[in-house]
């Protein structure tokens, strides 16, 4: 105490001394007014550095008065003498007081307030202990409660485990990382190549993976033909990230000898207790990222999964024999069950019903009790319903509503979900908590949150609808005959997927409308049904009307009013219609519904994935077509959700680029 005194009247006197040579010196050069300026500014600072000092002296008389005050001689010599940063607090998280070791380990921090140096909460009385980290240092802090006088009040033990910590941080860093790698396009790239012109672009594609590997440090070994297999330390994952794994954009744009882009696709598996662990992460990382897509990389731990890419149109590898084994295995399942329930998503449309009639059709023909779960009151395919009641007998049968579908649900039936792969987006979630077998058919690029428990998963990103891949199955289970206005209601899920055949479309989905078209779809009564009654024509005309074009090629149209569901046809063809506006190639719709929620549409040609940028609102679908549904909005705050993925979007593809 003595030395800090002495130490503060040396500093003191220096100041004093110091005022009285620029007393003198004022003298001198008084006739300088660069010399007058200098003094003046050293005056100050002196002036300031005072006052600071003198704020800082009475900080310090302050704790040290509570501190006296509280605490009884013995205690406050037992506090003063620990070895270890000790911290004095209230309830509120004020300092009352700290020993010379807390200040030594703070480096002159503003001790004001105990957030302000070790940013706890200042509820420091909820937990026993508690890690800090503060200057490049970490403690772990040890709560001793205690009440002084009616006062509540902490003593804080400070332990530093900084060498521990920094241990364990380089320890995480080095841990192993594994990736698969596929060339998602292998096939096409080579198909009509000449051996020579085949190595030569497949030795382009292997330098540009081994230089990548390398600038982390990491070792890549080729598996196959077309696949890799990539280990690096987990440290370069942020960098990876950070980058958006810009080795896709450099894969994507290499010169090579043939007329096909190469693109591929990897799975990165991290955060395992074992490499076994990380190796399953990977694998249904890239299982995931090809479900997608492919041309993306798919991140996948403990804790999720991670997308980044996923930009351009991804080429088709689909073959009849997955459909083929589909249908096998379907007609193995119905042979274990008495009962097919089948249900699509919330808000159903003419490709979620149409599907859903397919795989009814299919479980009759098996002779088994079958239910659709439907509900007319929030279904955008109220017209085709109609039309089914009055021309099926059988499909007047099978629908049900979700509480019956529930009452229906035993050991011996089976859930088939179509044109959705979430739980939480299909007509009934419960149904699948009460169903024992489950199966999934999809087109719909994979989400995160897809249901894992299904016995048969059959998904293709690449199909143009859940149509076209049930009338696909239906064909392997020799399903021929059927009412015509069941064969109407899958290729009105082909037309609405494919915009008449517009986009999306394959070999397969033109083999599917020809089997349908056999068993009795007339393309006119399909055609009828997208006509719309005049109130849902004029809200879309007006939807357009007020559209405003975005970043250039986004054509966003904002609906203000509250409305009711039939509003989600008008809006979804508002969006289909401002496609057709010169240089747009994306555009959304979005309205308020009566649930206080803003529902959006997405559409496109393709060159705008609308998948990704819903996405980043919670939403999903596929690449032209794709939507969002944002609780708890308003629609200004949703249009401005909208915009920033969308900016997010575009800075990530740099598609301005190719469009300016």
């Amino acid at each position: 105490m003595k030395k800090t005194k002495t130490v503060h009247a040396i500093i003191d006197r220096l100041h004093y001394i110091l005022l009285a040579v620029f007393a003198v010196a004022s003298n001198i050069v008084s006739d300088k007014p660069f010399f007058r300026i200098l003094i003046i500014v050293t005056l100050v600072y002196i002036g300031g550095f005072e006052l600071y000092a003198a704020i800082k002296r009475k900080s310090a008389r302050s704790l040290s008065e509570s501190f006296i005050d509280l605490l009884d001689f013995n205690e406050q010599e037992r506090l003063m003498a620990f070895p270890l940063p000790v911290v004095l607090a209230d309830r509120k998280g004020d300092i009352i007081w700290y020993n010379d070791p807390f200040i030594k380990a703070t480096d002159g921090a503003d001790l004001s307030k105990f957030d302000s140096v070790f940013k706890l909460s200042k509820d420091i009385f909820s937990k026993r202990t508690v890690k800090v980290s503060f200057a490049s240092k970490y403690f772990t802090v040890v709560t001793d409660k205690c009440k002084i006088r009616e006062r509540e009040l902490a003593v804080l033990y400070f332990f530093d485990i900084t060498d521990y910590q920094q241990l364990q941080i380089k320890f995480n860093q080095q841990k192993p990382v594994i990736a698969h790698i596929l060339v998602d396009n292998y096939d096409e790239l080579f198909q009509i190549s000449k051996e020579s012109e085949k190595s030569t672009a497949m030795a382009v594609i292997d330098n540009a993976l081994t230089e990548w590997a390398q600038s982390v440090g990491g070792i890549i070994r080729k598996t196959e033909k077309d696949s890799y297999l990539f280990i690096f330390r987990n440290e370069y994952i942020k960098q990876f990230t950070e980058t958006r794994f810009d080795i896709l954009d450099r894969v994507r744009n290499l010169q090579v000898a043939t007329s096909v882009q190469p693109t591929i696709s990897i799975g990165v598996g991290f955060g395992g207790a074992t490499f076994a662990e990380n190796e399953e992460h990977a694998r249904i990382a890239l299982d995931m990222a090809l479900s997608r897509g492919g041309d993306q990389a798919a991140m996948h731990s403990t804790k999720g999964f991670e997308f980044f890419g996923g930009l351009s149109k991804g080429v088709e590898k689909r073959t009849k024999i997955k459909s083929r084994v589909v249908a096998s295995e379907l007609k193995t399942l119905f042979k274990k069950v008495d009962t097919v329930l089948i249900m699509g998503h919330q808000f159903a449309d003419f490709d979620c019903l149409g599907a859903a009639v397919g795989i009814a059709r299919t479980a009759l023909a098996a002779q088994k009790k079958v239910g659709i779960v439907y509900d007319p009151n929030s279904s955008l395919a109220n017209a085709l319903y109609e039309r089914l009641l009055n021309e099926s007998s059988d499909m007047k049968q099978a629908f049900v509503t979700p509480e019956q579908a529930l009452i229906m649900a035993s050991p011996t039936s089976v859930t088939v979900v179509v044109d959705t792969h979430r739980a939480s987006m299909t007509a009934m979630p419960k149904l699948l908590e009460f169903s024992e077998r489950v199966v999934v058919i999809d087109h719909h690029r994979k989400s995160a949150d897809f249901i894992e428990n299904a016995e048969i998963f059959f998904h293709e990103p690449y199909a143009s609808s859940a149509s076209e891949m049930v009338a696909e199955i239906m064909q392997y289970m020799n399903v021929n005959r059927m009412p015509a206005v069941e064969a109407e209601a899958l290729m009105a899920g082909i037309y609405l997927d494919t915009k008449n055949f517009m986009i999306r479309t394959s070999l397969h989905t033109f083999e599917a409308s020809s089997y349908l078209r056999k068993a009795g779809a007339n393309t006119v009564n399909v055609k009828k049904l997208f006509q719309v009654d005049m109130q849902t024509y004029m809200q879309k005309t007006d939807m357009v009307q007020n559209a405003k074009v975005y970043r250039k090629i986004v054509a966003i149209a904002c609906w203000e009013d509250k409305a009711g569901s039939q509003f989600r046809i008008a809006s979804a063809q508002a969006a289909d219609e401002m496609l057709n506006i010169e240089g747009v190639q994306a555009s959304f719709t979005l309205f308020p519904d009566s649930t206080g929620a803003v529902i959006i549409s997405g559409r496109s040609f393709g060159q705008v994935n609308v998948q990704l940028i819903t996405e980043k609102l919670g939403g999903g679908g596929h690449q032209t077509m794709a939507g969002a549904q944002i609780k708890n909005s308003t629609p200004k705050e949703a249009l401005d959700m909208l915009k920033k993925a969308i900016d997010e979007y575009i800075e990530e593809s740099n598609i301005l680029g190719t469009h300016s």
